[in-house]
């Protein structure tokens, strides 16, 4: 029962060790790349000479980050959004965007996640889904994920896209 309780703590020291500061996810959020993603994204068409699938990979692991630390969202939530829920979205107030996802991981207890971003970065979230999302898929989409593979399915998980991207941003 000891080395269970030690082990439980060990693992909250771990856990809390390794949380970004808010200073670290300030300069993430500065850094000239992720400025150059945003703006990529905020600008994109559905051109396709101008998106390779390496850009494309940024900036879905840049809208992830975005929504993941602003939000505070649990990955289950991002990996369920589908296009009806960012089309259902609500506003409220003059700048908050609430989007309503109904599947995740305490949907049992909690209900409903809600996932609220302001107007700029539900206006990418949009632009994702309109020109990234087939761009991004190598094959026919069968889901109706917002966030997808290059396969076409929904991802397995945030935490490897946003780890790759963040690793070229800040030093270890």
């Amino acid at each position: 029962k000891r080395a269970l309780k030690r082990r439980a703590h060990v693992v909250l020291d771990e856990a809390t060790n390794n949380m970004p500061t808010k200073q670290v996810i300030r300069e993430f959020f500065a850094a000239d790349r992720i400025k150059n993603i945003h703006l990529a994204l905020q600008n994109i068409t559905n051109n396709k000479s101008n998106t390779t699938g390496e850009k494309l990979s940024d900036m879905r692991a840049y809208l992830f980050a975005a929504l993941a630390l602003r939000n505070g969202a649990r990955p289950s939530q991002l990996i369920n959004m589908e296009l009806q829920h960012v089309t259902k979205r609500k506003r409220e107030g003059s700048n908050r965007i609430v989007i309503s996802v109904p599947k995740h991981k305490t949907d049992q207890v909690y209900g409903s996640a809600k996932i609220v971003m302001d107007e700029a970065t539900y206006l990418l979230v949009k632009q994702w889904s309109t020109y990234c999302r087939p761009q991004y898929a190598i094959v026919r989409i069968q889901v109706q994920n917002v966030f997808t593979t290059t396969l076409g399915q929904p991802i397995g998980g945030i935490c490897r896209p946003i780890q790759d991207l963040w690793k070229t941003i800040l030093p270890q």
